[in-house]
Formats: C-alpha cells, structure tokens, sequence
C-alpha cells in the first residue's frame, strides 16, 4: 500500500527505536517482566501508527501539489499533534498504573513512559529525516 521504501524506513526506525531501548534497559540495568515486555510490543504498534499518520498526510499533501520537500515537511507538521495527543494521553494512563502500588502495574507504566518519551523524540524525527534522505536520493539520481 505505501512501497518498499517506506516499508524499509519504517524498518529502518523501529530497529533503531528498538536498539536504542535495549541500550536504555543495559546500561539502566532494568529487570525486563513480563509486562514490560508487553508495554514494549504496544509501543511498537504505537510507533508504527505514528509512522501511518506521517505517510497518510504525505500522501494528502502530495495530492494538493506540493514539492516532496515540503510535503514532507508539512505531513510531519500536521501528523505532530495527533501523535503527540495520543502519547500523552497513554503517559497518562502509564502514569497512573505506575503511580499505583503493584508491582505488575508499576514495571507496565515505567516501561510505557520510557517507550512513549522514546517514540515521540526519536521516532516522529528520524522518519522526517529519513524521508528527506530517501527522496533527496530519489531527486538526485
């Protein structure tokens, strides 16, 4: 529906939204349960629907006549606040299941605000990147 070169971007980001977070829990030394690891797996489905909202104003910005550069710029612009309002809204609730004094909830709610913090600054950026990288190349040759 969206190509191979989104298709390997999105790879490409979720390999590194994953390395970097393996590299939080090393260097933290956090003991993964079983509801981080379920936190984790929600938040790559998060970070690939911020990644669906992206391709799906680029493609609406694409259609009205913009230059690649600037629909890119502009599909990240406007897709920023529905990502945003959904991250935050789930840091909410993480927050509160972390707040709370089981354990369960406390290991889901701390892994969920650490994938939410690294979604929203790492994901959402490198796609833009990324996607001026792919379609620069794309440009050029």
């Amino acid at each position: 529906m969206y190509g191979w070169k989104k298709m390997v971007l999105t790879a490409i980001v979720l390999t590194v939204f994953i390395s970097v977070l393996a590299a939080f829990l090393k260097v933290s030394d956090y003991a993964l349960s079983l509801s981080g690891i379920a936190a984790i797996i929600l938040s790559i489905g998060m970070a690939v629907d911020g990644n669906v909202l992206i391709y799906e104003r680029l493609r609406e910005e694409i259609k009205r006549g913009l230059s690649i550069e600037g629909a890119i710029d502009t599909a990240k612009d406007r897709s920023w606040t529905a990502i945003r309002d959904g991250q935050l809204s789930t840091g909410l609730i993480a927050l509160v299941l972390f707040s709370m004094g089981v354990s369960l909830f406390r290991g889901f709610g701390l892994m969920m605000l650490v994938t939410l913090c690294l979604s929203l600054f790492l994901n959402v950026p490198l796609t833009k990147i990324l996607l001026h990288v792919f379609y620069d190349r794309k440009k050029t040759k």
